[in-house]
């Protein structure tokens, strides 16, 4: 399996939490969540 960078990742996302883009602070804070979730990911072995 190939890995996906968080970039490739945060559109995909994205798109599926659109309700919540209207939400104060969304673009920013959804970033670095996506960002840490690919540091647990990667330390996490997989």
């Amino acid at each position: 399996m190939m890995a996906v960078s968080g970039y490739e990742m945060k559109g995909k996302i994205a798109a599926k939490l659109k309700r919540y883009w209207d939400w104060s602070g969304f673009e920013k804070e959804f970033g670095r969540h996506i960002s840490l979730v690919v540091l647990e990911y990667e330390s996490a072995g997989f």
